[in-house]
């Protein structure tokens, strides 16, 4: 029993186990349909839990397809149902809390939702932001440091800190640092040695943030700052600063290395930006190092020369000096002072140079004075034995003396003979100036000959060079002239040259025989003793031998009498070469004669020499010898009788071998002696091909040389002739120009033309360098020939010929296929057309771009034609003019008094020509005595007078205007050019002189709109300027400084319109010098500071006063070199006038000492006249790197400071200044104090007197000693502007003034009213900035009147600081150097009246306006509101009626724009409305009856015009109802709303609302009509009173939004129209009342008695039943009684929706009815026999489409009753089937199926699988306990 009781334990746990498994199965099932419902209702689930808790928002109505709708929130928790998933866990802050990540309802997780089995898409995690965290401790790398920052208090941890090194000329320093550490600086007396700022500070994101706490700031500098070190035992100590509210205050402190330069710092402030580190001394420790000073000459050493004791310059080798023992030598020492070593300045004044060890001085030197620059009578001397030259420098010498000792580079030279030593390798003169030396003792001789021959004239000239190394005697040169063939010559022939002894007195030369020796007693050591004669060639011996022989017989040996020293022998190249020559002419018939001349200039012995002639291969084609043989004819010299002639037969002098085409002759050798032949032959030339053919034929001797000729043969059977023309042709079709180009070539009788082609290219030009070209027209071609005797035919193109068009190379080729032979001469012609090229055509008139050239050439059998041209000239008759300009007589003052004019003109049409000529008619007459001429012309050269012409010279208001009529013409066709002569008289001179012109009168002639304008000068003494050379006659004394005197307008006459004039004074070969020295007068006097001066490189630049006589004196320098002009020539308005002396200006030394100076010059900038004192410059030298201070004697730094003539000279003095400015060095001056009124120059202006150094340094400026530097302060001037406060032009008649300080009760400066004087307005008198010119300090800026219409402005002040810029606390005052004060203009109340056009009065509501700017930009009133607004749409816009009222606005004075953005709808939109408000607020405009003034208000009027309606436009509007994805909802009795508005956001309805009701139906359509024309309609979905909304809820709550495919507007057109417009509503759930659809196909068969398809017309009804007995049609279909029309067919077929509920099914029974919907089987009078294929359909999720059959087939007349009877209970009893077709949502694809009637579809997809296992199992367990049970028993 307890066994079995365990049996049942176990079989209750399976049982247990079975139950919870099946529960959790349903579980699961459960939740996949619930998450498969969620999918397909939810949006996109926000990121966040606090984002999904706002309502979605709704999608764009635009651009509905890209979004998913959105779903208003549901208030029942099982529809808001969240699917969480546990995130994937990740590393996150400990102070970040992360949230549940929620599921995302994607797009494409909506699209599968019609699926069996929705995918959940993964979770995302949404992190939290990481919370701002902070910290005190920073680390960062910064501009050339590391630094680490400790704070007092936190700050955020993104921020970071910025250190950024300036260095104290920067921007930075100046602006922020300089003022408060040069106050310090001062304060502590020190002396700066070198400095730099650091920018520190914190930034977050870029931007600079405040820290005003306690910090600890510590810098490692990764290159050392501060590296400037003092002068040696002069202390240094480095400060850290801090800048704080303008004071400097020390902050830290600093490391430094070994050499003094900083490492690191440390800094403890309270705050930052910006630090200054500081290296000084005490400003009375500062020493400078002093000049070395030495009577030791031999370290002033700066160059050595070596020279031969004649001035020559020694052999070098290598840079070593060969020299000789005891031989004399100059040497020249130059010495000079330098920077750090100066010469002794000793009483006694002696200066010693010790001779270096190995040259000796051969005698004692007396004392030689020589000049040091000015200083006179030094001198030096030498004792022999003393080795020591002993310099005395004249210490009496007064101030030259002392102008040495002040200079810190004085220098001079020593020359004096020198000997060296032997066996001296190296010698070492002084300051390391060192001379390589080689004293060679050794001597010898070098022997050389050359020999050049002349075959010219018959000579041969020797060259013989005797070459001597130390000193050599007793020199003899023998040279021997063995060659047989060379005559010798006499004494008298040589000639005998030295390179170093020009007296050769003691040399001698004879000739004894053959021999000829010369004899020099004595060579020095480097002498070339040169031996040149000149030999005749004996022709009578020279003869053709072997080369041996030939060196034999011009053999000649030059010796000299040294046993070391070889013999020389040389060769002339004489050679034996007879002259030979040849010549041919041939005659008509091509016979040549060939005429052969040998040893015409009767040299040679010709006798026995063979001469050969031979025609090459290539021409032996060509013909062949004729005649009987050659003809042999001598001359002797001079006479021109041959001596003999012979005739030689061919076949004495042709071989067999040599085929007729070569012979030889050798001449007798009887005919021993000097004889001309000449040789003459006949060739018969034979040509058969098509062009000429040369023959080239040469002659030779045996011995060598030859000669050539090539005349050329033509063919006399006839040759090929190319001919090219072209004419000008019209298109017929088009009316356009063509060329018609024509080639002709002819085919002569009996010769073929193989290979034949033309190539013929088309014309082409360039026009701005691009080529055009004329094109071929397609099919023009067309190709004759003609035959002698017979008619032209046409060859075919494809069958005789092929043509090719090459557009890029712009060519035409011809190929002929096959053109034959014929007995007869035939000619082919070749035609075809071109277009000119249309922008050639644009570019071309009479003279330009008028020729079309074409060049062609033709080949055939292998030979071209050449290149034949032709030429069209065509052109567009476009008009061209060209005027000249003549001044025909003058006055005595050479004026113009009468000027001769001359117009061509080209492109004449018709038979008038009209040329209109402006000028000046107060200045210009028309002389009426003078004959109007009229030429014509057709190359525009050659001009014929028109005699038949006659010309009307009509006046005009400026001018004249000719009319030419009657003229010639060439043919029918006009000339190409015409010429009118006419004259002019001058009248009214003295307004010509002072007009713009200046002095010129201008013509402008016009023809066909081009024209052509001639400028005449007229005034011949202008009157305006004088110019002279005040000191012509002592300019030399002078010594050539020039003083000019330049008057300008002496009669103070008004030129142009200008208030200045610029005079601008070129010099030549000469260059202004001294600002000083220009004098200005004026008159009146009070003009004379308008006076200003531009000094340039080649003159200076003058700007004077108007109507103003100025007379201005300056000095010029004459420069250049030789006797050249210096010239000076003054331009002023177009005049000039020039002074010019030609004067040979010597050079100027500069002495042996130049202490150095400059004078600066400080000028305003723009005026170089305006010389300013008080500035202060500090020098500096750049030496190892970097500039330096330059120190006086007791340590402070040099400064000058501008006098008030505005120059200071910059000049130092070794001796009592302990400085002076060195050549070699480069220089700048730093201005510290700008003159009063000016900018401080902060540029530093580098200098050198070193050429060089310039050259190398473009910012540096090259200054000659005692030249000058112009440095140029810009003046502070400040421009004061009143505008209004809406705009920017200037305002007149504001009273205005400047006092100082921040009150407008200081001081006076200056007081203006705006506008007023001249310098204040422009030129048309408008209203300009006033200027003034202030110093440094604080100004008020007050108003005391403003101008009519403005409100008095409230005072300014502004500070003008040192560099010039303005600063001011009122915002906006100041740009720049422009302090601006604005006046507000006073605002008017103006009415905005937006009407019907109809009546005028009726004010319109919904009319979009604002108020523009000209510039189209909206205004804004004072307030700040833009005047933009819609009218009638606030409240204070309308009436109590609701009814529209106007507008008020705010405008000050100025001009506006109404314009209306969109007019109300229905309305079209007026035009804009110009209207201005004036200063007294009254309102005008152009627009009429637009404004309206009177006492109580202006208004401004714009009227709307209605449109057109159109009765035939519509837009019919289509609603569908869909899922979010994409399936067809059924709504089974709803209704929505919709409108038409004139807006897109859809809030102005403009139609009537209109119902969408659906009954069963996916769709409902409503229609709108009478639509205006020309007007934009917005489809909006709308409550029932029409509010538009964007998203839409359902009864029960479920939301929906319209989504338009193609947008929600519809344009009727001008013409209307009907338009369509489609929405859908997108639901996320199925609502109450509203089904999937599913879709039955009903079809309806009829068929005869026989089972036959029958046709019919009549109309059966299926209806379609909720119940299997047909008694309740069904409301779940879109229509329950079908018609069934067969309309003539046997079968018709019909498509009904079906209505499933989500998530369920809908069953249909379908049988055949009458029209009432009762089954006609209960009908008597249904005569058919029915069958229905389906019993029921059921549809649901998985079958959505079904097909229904009905057949009615006649019944058959059967006589046995019973048996119809018995039939029809079989066919009532019969079991009907059901034949569906379900249809997958995501594949569309059906398959069939049958089912029986009462087949269920559950949609139950639970898996029993396991159940059933453990059925099994429970069974075999409790089967096994029993088994156990009974076994027990």
């Amino acid at each position: 029993m307890k066994r079995f009781e365990k049996s049942k334990r176990v079989l209750a746990f399976l049982l247990v186990t079975l139950m919870i498994i099946s529960q959790s199965s349903v579980t699961i099932l459960a939740e996949e349909l619930s998450l498969d419902t969620q999918n397909q209702e939810a949006t996109a689930v926000d990121e966040t839990p606090e984002e999904s808790e706002q309502e979605p928002s709704v999608p764009d109505p635009d651009n509905i397809e890209n979004q998913e709708p959105a779903e208003e929130q549901p208030s029942a928790p099982e529809e808001n149902a969240e699917i969480t998933a546990v995130p994937t866990v990740t590393e996150t802050p400990a102070t970040t809390e992360t949230p549940e990540a929620t599921v995302e309802a994607t797009e494409n997780t909506q699209e599968e939702a019609s699926d069996e089995k929705t995918e959940v898409s993964e979770p995302t995690v949404t992190e939290a932001p990481l919370q701002t965290t902070t910290k005190t401790e920073f680390a960062e790398n910064v501009d050339n440091a590391s630094a680490n920052i400790k704070l007092l208090q936190p700050i955020s941890d993104k921020a970071i800190f910025v250190a950024n090194q300036y260095s104290v000329e920067s921007d930075y320093f100046t602006n922020n640092a300089e003022a408060a550490i040069t106050q310090w600086v001062e304060a502590n007396n020190l002396t700066v040695l070198d400095a730099v700022a650091y920018d520190m500070h914190f930034e977050e994101n870029g931007q600079e943030i405040s820290v005003s706490q306690h910090a600890d700031v510590n810098l490692s500098f990764s290159s050392p700052i501060l590296s400037q070190t003092a002068d040696i035992d002069v202390p240094s100590q480095v400060y850290v600063l801090h800048v704080v509210n303008g004071q400097a205050v020390s902050a830290g402190t600093a490391t430094q290395n070994s050499n003094g330069a900083v490492t690191a710092a440390n800094i403890s402030t309270d705050g930052f930006s910006p630090f200054v580190f500081i290296k000084a001394t005490n400003g009375d420790a500062v020493q400078t190092t002093e000049a070395e000073q030495t009577t030791d000459l031999n370290r002033f050493v700066t160059n050595i020369s070596l020279k031969e004791s004649n001035g020559n310059d020694i052999p070098q080798e290598n840079g070593v000096y060969q020299l000789r023992p005891e031989t004399d030598y100059k040497l020249k020492l130059s010495f000079q002072e330098n920077k750090d070593l100066q010469y002794a300045n000793n009483e006694d004044g002696k200066l010693y140079y010790t001779l270096p060890a190995g040259i000796t001085i051969p005698d004692d030197i007396a004392p030689t004075q020589f000049k040091i620059g000015d200083l006179e009578r030094n001198t030096f001397s030498y004792h022999a034995g003393s080795n020591q030259i002993e310099v005395q420098i004249n210490i009496n010498g007064g101030d030259k003396y002392n102008e040495f000792k002040g200079a810190g580079d004085a220098f001079f030279d020593l020359e004096f003979n020198v000997q060296f030593q032997r066996n001296m390798e190296q010698i070492v003169f002084g300051n390391t100036k060192t001379v390589k030396v080689y004293v060679d003792s050794t001597n010898g001789l070098a022997l050389d000959k050359i020999a050049k021959y002349n075959s010219d004239n018959g000579t041969v000239s020797y060259t013989v060079t005797v070459t001597s190394t130390g000193i050599s005697e007793d020199v003899i040169v023998t040279d021997t002239l063995s060659g047989s063939w060379l005559k010798m010559y006499s004494a008298d022939d040589v000639t005998i040259t030295s390179n170093k002894n020009n007296d050769l007195s003691e040399v001698t030369k004879s000739v004894s025989g053959r021999v000829m020796t010369v004899t020099i007693p004595s060579m020095t050591h480097g002498e070339v003793i040169t031996i040149t004669y000149t030999v005749q060639v004996d022709y009578d011996k020279v003869a053709s031998v072997s080369t041996d022989i030939q060196k034999a017989n011009t053999l000649n040996t030059v010796s000299v009498n040294r046993t070391d020293v070889e013999n020389v022998s040389v060769n002339a190249d004489v050679e034996y070469k007879p002259a030979i020559a040849k010549t041919a002419s041939v005659n008509a018939n091509n016979k040549i004669t060939y005429t052969i001349t040998l040893n015409s200039d009767y040299r040679y012995d010709i006798s026995g020499k063979t001469i050969t002639d031979v025609i090459p291969s290539a021409a032996r084609r060509f013909g062949e010898y004729s005649g009987t043989g050659i003809t042999v004819t001598r001359y002797s010299s001079g006479n021109t009788t041959p001596v003999d002639s012979v005739e030689v037969p061919w076949k004495n002098i042709i071989s067999p071998e040599a085929k007729d085409y070569t012979w030889s002759y050798r001449i007798p050798s009887e005919h021993r002696g000097k004889y001309k032949y000449i040789i003459t032959y006949t060739f018969q030339g034979e040509n058969h091909e098509i062009t000429g053919a040369t023959i080239t034929n040469t002659v030779s001797y045996d011995t060598g040389g030859s000669a050539t000729s090539k005349p050329r043969i033509y063919p006399l059977d006839g040759m090929l002739k190319v001919e090219k023309t072209g004419s000008i042709v019209t298109d017929q079709e088009s009316g356009e120009k063509r060329i018609q180009w024509n080639v002709t070539f002819n085919i002569p009788a009996g010769k073929e033309y193989t290979g034949c082609k033309i190539e013929d290219w088309l014309p082409s030009t360039k026009i701005d360098n691009k080529t055009y070209a004329d094109a071929y027209v397609d099919g023009s071609a067309e190709i004759m020939e003609t035959v002698d005797g017979s008619d032209p035919t046409t060859l075919e193109e494809d069958t005789a010929y092929n043509l090719v068009y090459d557009i890029a190379n712009n060519k035409i080729t011809v190929y002929f296929t096959n053109l034959g032979k014929s007995d007869k001469n035939r000619v082919i012609k070749f035609t075809y057309l071109t277009i000119p090229n249309e922008t050639w055509l644009k570019n071309s008139s009479a003279s330009v771009n008028n020729t079309h050239t074409n060049r062609v050439g033709v080949t055939a059998r292998n030979q071209y034609s050449n290149d034949i041209y032709a030429s069209v000239e065509l052109y567009e008759n476009n008009p061209e003019i060209s005027k000249k300009a003549t001044v025909s007589s003058r006055d005595a003052k050479e004026n113009a008094k009468q000027i001769r004019y001359e117009i061509a003109v080209s492109g004449v049409e018709g038979d008038k020509i009209e040329i209109t000529d402006e000028f000046n008619t107060s200045q210009l007459e028309l002389d009426s005595t003078k004959k109007l001429e009229v030429k014509y012309s057709n190359d525009g050269k050659n001009y014929t007078t028109d005699s038949k012409a006659t010309v009307d010279a009509q006046k005009t208001d400026d001018g004249r205007k000719f009319v030419i009529s009657d003229f010639s013409r060439n043919g029918e066709n006009n000339y190409k050019y015409y010429k009118l002569t006419y004259y002019l008289n001058v009248k009214d001179l003295e307004s010509i002189e002072t007009s713009s012109e200046g002095g010129t009168v201008q013509n402008k002639a016009t023809f066909r709109g081009e024209a052509a304008t001639v400028d005449t000068k007229v005034v011949g003494t202008p009157g305006i300027i004088k110019k002279e050379l005040s000191n012509e006659a002592t300019i030399a004394a002078d010594k050539y400084i020039a003083e000019y005197k330049l008057i300008i307008n002496p009669g103070k006459k008004q030129y142009g319109k200008s208030d200045t004039l610029v005079v601008e004074d070129k010099m030549t070969n000469m260059t202004a010098i001294k600002r000083d020295d220009v004098k200005i007068k004026t008159v009146p006097e009070s003009n004379k500071d308008k006076v200003t001066a531009v000094f340039k490189n080649d003159g200076i630049d003058f700007t004077v006063p108007n109507a103003t006589e100025v007379e201005i004196t300056y000095k010029a320098k004459w420069t250049g070199s030789g006797n050249v002009d210096h010239v000076n020539e003054v331009t002023v308005y177009g005049y000039s006038q020039s002074v010019s002396k030609k004067a040979n200006v010597s050079s100027q030394g500069s002495g042996g000492y130049s202490n150095l100076h400059l004078t600066i010059y400080k000028v305003e900038d723009g005026n170089d006249i305006k010389l300013l004192s008080g500035a202060k410059f500090s020098l500096e030298i750049y030496e190892n790197g970097e500039y330096i201070p330059v120190r006086e004697r007791n340590g402070k730094p040099v400064t000058i400071t501008t006098e008030e003539n505005g120059k200071a000279v910059l000049q130092g003095h070794e001796g009592d200044r302990g400085w002076v400015l060195w050549k070699d060095y480069k220089y700048r001056l730093i201005e510290t104090k700008a003159p009063d009124g000016y900018i401080l120059d902060t540029t530093p202006h580098e200098f050198t007197f070193s050429q060089e150094l310039a050259a190398n340094d473009p910012n540096v400026t090259y200054c000659e000693n005692g030249g000058e530097l112009t440095i140029k302060n810009k003046p502070i001037e400040i421009e004061i502007s009143k505008v209004s406060l809406t705009g920017n032009e200037e305002l007149a008649g504001a009273e205005l003034k400047i006092t100082k300080g921040s009150d407008e009760t200081g001081e006076l400066v200056e007081s203006w009213t705006s506008g007023k004087e001249a310098e204040d307005k422009n030129e048309d008198g408008s209203a300009k900035p006033h200027k003034v010119k202030l110093v440094a300090g604080t100004y008020t800026l007050s108003e005391g009147k403003a101008p009519t219409g403005y409100d008095t402005a409230s005072k300014i002040t502004f500070t003008v600081n040192l560099d010039g810029t303005v600063t001011s606390t009122t915002a906006g005052a100041v740009d720049g150097k422009k302090v601006t004060m604005k006046d507000a203009l006073i605002e008017r109340e103006i009415e905005i009246s937006k009407v019907d056009a109809a009546d005028g009065v009726t004010e319109l509501a919904g009319a979009k306006l604002q108020i523009t700017d000209e510039a189209g930009n909206i205004v804004k009133d004072k307030a700040g509101n833009e005047l933009s607004w819609t009218t009638g749409e606030s409240a204070e816009e309308q009436n109590e009626d609701g009814s529209a009222k106007p507008h008020k606005v705010k405008l000050v004075a100025g001009t506006y724009i109404l314009k209306e953005v969109s007019a109300p709808f229905g309305y079209l939109m007026a035009d804009s409305i110009t209207f201005t408000v004036g200063l007294d607020g009254t309102l005008s405009s152009k627009a009429e009856g637009a404004v309206l003034n009177d006492e109580n208000k202006a208004v401004v009027t714009m009227k709307d015009v209605a449109k057109e309606k159109s009765a035939a436009s519509s837009i019919s509007v289509t609603k569908r109802l869909k899922t979010v994805a994409g399936e067809d909802i059924l709504a089974a009795d709803e209704t929505f709303y919709v409108a038409l508005y004139s807006d897109k956001e859809c809030t102005q309805r403009v139609s009537d609302v209109k119902a969408l009701t659906f009954k069963m139906d996916s769709t409902a359509t409503v229609t709108f009509t009478d639509l205006s024309v020309d007007s934009v309609y917005y489809i909006g979905e709308c409550t029932a009173d029409g509010v538009n909304y964007l998203k839409g809820q359902t009864a029960d709550g479920t939301t929906y939004a319209a989504m338009f495919s193609n947008g929600n507007s519809v344009e009727i057109g001008s013409n209307g129209g009907n338009k369509a417009v489609e929405f859908e509503n997108r639901f996320v759930k199925f609502p109450d009342g509203f089904y999937k659809e599913a879709l039955l196909n009903l079809t309806k068969q009829l068929k005869n008695s026989d089972g036959e398809d029958k046709n019919s017309t009549e109309t059966f009804y299926a209806g379609i039943f909720a119940d299997k007995d047909y008694t309740k049609l069904s409301d779940q279909v879109s229509q329950n009684i079908v018609p069934l029309n067969l309309n003539g067919n046997s079968s018709v077929s019909a498509q009904i929706k079906v209505a499933i509920a989500d998530s369920g099914s809908t069953t249909l029974y379908v049988t055949e009815v009458d029209v009432d919907g009762m089954p006609v089987e209960k009908a008597d009078s249904f005569k058919y026999d029915l069958s229905v294929d389906t019993e029921s359909i059921t549809f649901n999720e998985n079958n959505k489409a079904a097909n229904v059959t009905l057949v009615n087939q006649e019944q058959a007349e059967d006589e046995d009753e019973d048996e119809d009877t018995e039939k029809e209970v079989k066919e009532k009893n019969t079991k009907k089937t059901l034949t569906s077709t379900p249809t997958s949502t995501s594949s569309n694809t059906s398959t069939k199926s049958t089912q029986t009637t009462n087949s269920v579809k559950t949609g139950d997809n639970t898996p029993i699988g396991i159940f059933v296992i453990l059925l099994i199992a429970a069974i075999v367990v409790i089967g096994g306990g029993i088994y156990l049970k009974r076994r027990k028993k």
